[in-house]
């Protein structure tokens, strides 16, 4: 008869913690892609607003697009290297977080958690990163089958 709780065991060497933690690290990565997208969206509103209204405002009460236009380049930048769970793009991630952190207080809090999933996980980007649904699948394996062990 076979077991029906075996562990795949995709990853060996990674601990179920750290499993865990790296899951939830890309979460957190796919959310911060997902912001960068609205904040690029909404600053490519704002500036076609700006620049094209009827009532339009003057040059010298416009933001400098010189400061603006740096910023979204950066975050479209990120997006498609988060995407590609690319190296750069996790170079690129770190850089636009600590940018965030001047953004107070909801740019800090992105910003500080953004950190936080970059640095504390590069096993998810580069060409022999981790995907993060084979880790899920893995880590709900290793749960179940802990959670068999423990009623037998």
């Amino acid at each position: 008869m076979q077991d029906n709780h075996t562990t795949r065991n995709t990853f060996p060497d990674i601990q179920t913690k750290k499993l865990k933690q790296l899951y939830n690290d890309s979460r957190s990565i796919k959310t911060l892609r997902a912001l960068w997208i609205v904040g690029i969206i909404a600053f490519l509103a704002i500036i076609g607003f700006v620049l094209f209204s009827p009532n339009r405002i003057p040059a010298d009460q416009i933001p400098s697009l010189a400061i603006i236009l740096p910023f979204i380049a950066l975050n479209l930048a990120t997006v498609i290297g988060c995407f590609r769970w690319a190296t750069w793009g996790r170079i690129l991630g770190i850089i636009s977080c600590a940018l965030a952190l001047f953004g107070f207080p909801i740019g800090t809090l992105i910003g500080i958690l953004g950190l936080v999933a970059f640095i504390r996980s590069p096993e998810l980007f580069g060409p022999k990163r981790l995907d993060p649904a084979e880790l899920l699948i893995e880590y709900k394996s290793r749960k179940k089958t802990a959670k068999a062990q423990q009623g037998s």
